[in-house]
């Protein structure tokens, strides 16, 4: 409720909590919003909406840091690998239908609200026809999680799941691999159509958390589908196969039971195979190259474990498993999750210390608009006795109105003229009341006008309006560092997703960035990268790219490097098109030189040369 209430504020909506008043006539007590209270009033609820600014404030912060994820090898000598990663993780970052840039602005804005980031990785078909690793982002109305968490890292965390809406043409495309399975599905939404229709609501008002139901679907002819992911502990066997040096985990059956299939066979099988042909080629058994489950006590990590995997089930409202299954992914669990900020267990949104000083700043603003009205009421008095006798009251008021008025009066009759008395204005410095709640809003978020990037006043100093932009960033840096954790997590699983699902020769580009350009996904390169993610500045910035341009043409004037490494250096329109114009014209001597021919100058096409000197 909390993260509804801050939105409403966040969106306009803040004369919606609930008083209680008594009615006049009947004595009775009814609960209405402060703004209907207002209403009966006589005024109009008035509001300043300075939250909105300052989450603003904090997606602008975030946006001209121009972050990106990048792959950072554990062995330097694996570098070639840490780069092709890179670029492909950069490269589905990127993509038009998985635009992170313009997702996380969206997420950044509903943590500020609530506190909770939530995403979901998928390996999916996309619109260009490719399967690839996809990022959504989860309603967080629609999440659910254990509780009793303490660890800001979620360390701790034993389930996760949220609940999701399908069609019948989604579900029976996920779940029915069989015509019985469709017969099966059916039966069991076949209650869906006509149970908790949303009715007519409005767009948006479904997602409202008063309006979701849990185990009802939100909208007519969808299906509700739960997927739980819970961390589960089992027994299992850590091997090491010295005849491959490779090592792997099994269950416990595969000892002795039931065959393992990369093998075939169960281990103990294998082994005794092993050691049959060994016999039989006159081997000592001592040098049988075996595999060790822990029998041969070769190392204290092998043998029994207990091992943490992760676990999925895909449940109906009813609490029928349509699918369940151990994580099919290397990552484990396929969610990443930020709360912010987690003191105690409890979670602490930044917008939530900011609604108590807009409700107090709204106060006073009601309170600045009913002083005015005050000041400009005025009242006359008309002596009736002094009336003539042909003006109405109706006439009277006409005439008070009308800019040249005329009100007839008897002065025989004794009577006073009619006088008009201006109501007195009352100053309590409101105008100072409200810049010292606005100073106190921007002192407890830290954002200044310096932070929303308006100009400096006249007469400030730049050093003055720099350490103002320095102190905001770093009210603001707590919360921002949360955000990039929460995007590193989300680029492990990406990561891993394309290191698991990426098939060789897949073709991978930074769109837009000449300088990368494009190339190929070698798995026996990238595919088995130990790696670490770091999530770093964008070079691909104006600035920074006419930095690397600079120095690289500096750097070829020395002599460092050849004009095929700076055209390959270089991020400027041209140099792909200069650099396979060179390329074509190497092949072709070399082509010349292997027939025997007198090969002709080196010749470039002048247009292309000519870009070159303009742009350089």
């Amino acid at each position: 409720m909390e993260r509804q209430h801050n939105i409403d504020f966040m969106d306009g909506r803040q004369w919606g909590d609930l008083v209680e008043v008594r009615d006049p006539d009947t004595g009775d007590v009814k609960t209405i919003t402060e703004g209907e209270y207002i209403a009966m009033q006589g005024m109009k609820p008035m509001e300043q909406n300075l939250i909105n600014k300052i989450v603003n404030a904090y997606i602008g912060n975030w946006l001209g840091q121009k972050m990106e994820p990048v792959a950072i090898a554990r062995d330097p000598k694996e570098r070639d690998g840490a780069d092709m990663l890179t670029l492909a993780l950069q490269s589905n970052w990127q993509r038009s239908d998985n635009d992170l840039q313009v997702l996380l602005q969206s997420e950044l804005r509903d943590i500020a609200c609530g506190g909770i980031g939530a995403s979901i990785e998928k390996w999916e078909l996309t619109g260009d026809g490719l399967y690839d690793s996809m990022t959504y982002f989860i309603g967080k109305n629609n999440l659910f999680f254990s509780c009793g968490m303490n660890d800001a890292l979620l360390r701790d965390l034993t389930m996760i799941g949220y609940f999701k809406d399908m069609s019948y043409n989604e579900i029976f495309a996920t779940f029915a691999k069989t015509k019985e399975d469709e017969k099966k599905l059916e039966d069991e939404y076949k209650w869906c159509n006509n149970q908790y229709p949303c009715g007519g609501r409005q767009y948006g008002e479904t997602n409202k958390m008063e309006n979701v139901g849990f185990r009802s679907a939100g909208r007519p002819n969808e299906c509700r589908v739960f997927e739980i992911w819970t961390k589960e502990i089992r027994g299992r066997y850590r091997c090491w196969d010295m005849m491959t040096g490779s090592y792997f985990i099994c269950e416990e059956e595969n000892i002795e039971r039931v065959p393992l299939a990369k093998y075939g066979k169960t281990l103990q099988q294998v082994n005794e195979e092993r050691a049959a042909m060994a016999m039989d080629a006159g081997i000592a058994i001592e040098d049988v190259t075996m595999i060790d489950y822990g029998q041969l006590g070769y190392a204290e990590s092998l043998g029994y474990f207990h091992d943490t995997y992760w676990y999925v089930q895909f449940l109906t409202p009813r609490g029928t498993i349509l699918y369940e299954s151990e994580s099919p992914y290397a990552c484990g669990c396929p969610i990443s999750m930020m709360i912010y900020t987690m003191t105690n267990g409890e979670i602490r949104p930044v917008v939530s210390d900011a609604v108590p000083m807009q409700k107090n700043l709204n106060r006073v603003l009601m309170l600045q608009d009913l002083i005015m009205k005050n000041a400009a009421k005025q009242t006359t008095y008309v002596d009736t006795a002094a009336l003539d006798d042909s003006m109405r009251h109706e006439e009277i008021k006409f005439q008070l109105a009308s800019p040249n008025g005329l009100i007839k009066y008897n002065t025989k009759k004794g009577g006073d003229k009619p006088t008009m008395q201006q109501g007195q204005p009352i100053s309590i410095g409101v105008e100072g009341i409200v810049s010292m709640w606005i100073k106190i809003m921007e002192d407890a978020t830290g954002v200044h006008g310096a932070t929303q990037g308006k100009e400096a006043l006249s007469g400030q100093s730049a050093a003055l309006y720099q350490q103002q932009q320095m102190a905001g960033s770093t009210m603001m840096q707590p919360f921002l560092q949360f955000f990039e954790s929460f995007i590193r997590n989300i680029s492990i699983k990406k990561a891993k997703f394309i290191q698991q699902f990426y098939e060789d020769h897949r073709y991978i580009n930074i769109y837009g960035d000449t300088a990368k350009g494009a190339a190929r996904y070698d798995r026996d390169i990238a595919g088995k990268l130990e790696h670490v993610i770091s999530i770093t500045k964008a070079t691909a910035t104006a600035v920074q790219t006419e930095l690397n341009n600079q120095l690289a043409v500096e750097l070829f004037k020395m002599g460092a490097f050849s004009v095929k490494s700076l055209l390959k250096s270089v991020s400027l329109p041209f140099a792909p098109a200069l650099l396979r114009n060179i390329e074509d014209e190497e092949r072709r001597i070399a082509e010349a030189q292997a027939a025997e021919q007198q090969p002709g100058a080196l010749q470039l096409d002048p247009n292309l040369l000519q870009q070159a000197e303009l742009e350089i």
